[in-house]
């Protein structure tokens, strides 16, 4: 099982094809890039997810949402305290 942060999410043409998602576990200065099943709904850049995931495919089994995403006022809004 896998816990981050989603920093991207790119769509493939279809409705039926898989997506992308990048996530950043936090614990290295990588990212991996899993294969989203197509189903998955709700799932947005900022979001933290747990994934239940094939390694050697790199591929989706389940995402369990931890944290939605903020919206981006928010996000800009909670940098800006963070900053001062």
């Amino acid at each position: 099982m896998i816990t981050g942060e989603v920093l991207r999410v790119e769509s493939r043409r279809g409705k039926d094809v898989a997506r992308f998602l990048v996530l950043d576990e936090g614990n290295t200065d990588l990212t991996t890039a899993w294969a989203l099943p197509a189903a998955s709904q709700g799932i947005a850049t900022g979001a933290q997810v747990r994934l239940r995931v094939s390694r050697g495919t790199r591929t989706i089994r389940s995402v369990e949402l931890v944290r939605a995403a903020m919206p981006e006022d928010d996000r800009v809004k909670a940098a800006k305290q963070d900053a001062s």
